[in-house]
């Protein structure tokens, strides 16, 4: 599922409209349940790497947590090597590769290692698969504490008029750099890294005659 699709933003629409109307206790259920559609419909193959990934950390962090000795900290480089090696794997071929693969596997890790400095590892293993493919977030960020990221959903959120414009108002701007100004300037960026051993000037092809670019 793409960003800029139809069925994104009926998905978008469905949880503004279900997140507002439902109890308050009942809300980070619905959007569990939204990110992981999102997520399903947005891959074509089994998640190992999240599975890898959030078994790891939620079981590691809860023994982190209780027992706090040398085995601990022997157990945290353990766990970020393990998450360090599959997010390079995944990078670099197409076995492991997968949406938000770096995203969710830095916050794991960082979650990992706050843990292991004093804070309290999380309860349940729900909420936490939440935080790691919340679905708003899992393309461009941004990068947030966990704690952070219940006391928002603990909070009573109430329906902010001028707030949702201002929020609309953000996306259509951030659309606009990324459609209009981005992907435009990726024409010239992409041909570029495609033949960097070309030199400094280039002959880019347009639709009805050959343009010089001198990439400076």
């Amino acid at each position: 599922m793409k960003v800029f699709s139809y069925e994104f933003f009926c998905l978008w629409a469905v949880a503004l409209i279900l997140f507002h109307i439902i109890l308050r206790k009942f809300q980070w259920q619905i959007i569990i349940f939204l990110s992981i559609y999102f997520y399903c419909r947005s891959i074509d193959k089994l998640p190992i790497v999240l599975l890898i990934v959030w078994l790891t950390t939620f079981m590691s962090a809860l023994y982190i947590e209780k027992n706090r000795d040398q085995w601990s900290k022997r157990l945290l480089y353990i766990v970020v090597g393990i998450c360090v090696i599959v997010l390079g794997v995944g990078r670099t071929t197409n076995i492991f590769a997968l949406l938000g693969n770096s995203y969710f596997t830095l916050k794991a890790i960082g979650y990992v290692i706050d843990v292991e400095r004093g804070n309290s590892a999380a309860r349940s293993i729900l909420r936490y698969l939440l935080y790691l493919i919340y679905w708003p977030t899992i393309f461009e960020g941004p990068f947030n504490r966990i704690e952070d990221f219940d006391k928002n959903f603990a909070s009573e959120i109430n329906f902010d008029y001028v707030a949702f414009t201002h929020g609309i108002q953000r996306f259509i701007w951030g659309a606009f750099k990324k459609l209009v100004i981005a992907e435009r300037l990726a024409l010239y960026v992409n041909y570029v890294y495609n033949d960097v051993s070309g030199g400094g000037v280039y002959m880019l092809a347009c639709d009805n005659c050959v343009c010089d670019s001198i990439i400076c």
